[in-house]
């Protein structure tokens, strides 16, 4: 595995959420990983849902289990989870969560 890329997931850290058989449900731990990821999707020219979330938004862990569960009905899109507090700099732009 790359350098700094230990921490992108292909299975959920996240309490709650069962480990998803495909891999296309990646979370982002920091700004490299997210970068990493968005870079993959970009470069494979597959779509992608992202969720942009936050610990602390109980919104956000609400929708969390759902949005991992969609993951598994729609193995050929990419789905990523980013937390705007793990990820700031590439994150900055976005203003509420949950945002998609």
């Amino acid at each position: 595995m790359e350098k700094g890329l230990s921490s992108i997931t292909t299975s959920s850290s996240k309490e709650g959420l069962p480990l998803t058989p495909h891999s296309n449900f990646k979370t982002a731990s920091t700004d490299d990983d997210l970068a990493h990821i968005l870079f993959n999707i970009k470069s494979s020219k597959t779509s992608a849902v992202i969720n942009y979330g936050a610990s602390w938004c109980r919104v956000c862990s609400e929708i969390l289990p759902a949005f991992h569960r969609l993951s598994n009905n729609f193995p050929k899109l990419s789905f990523v989870y980013a937390d705007i507090d793990e990820c700031p700099e590439t994150t900055q732009h976005i203003r509420y969560t949950p945002t998609f």
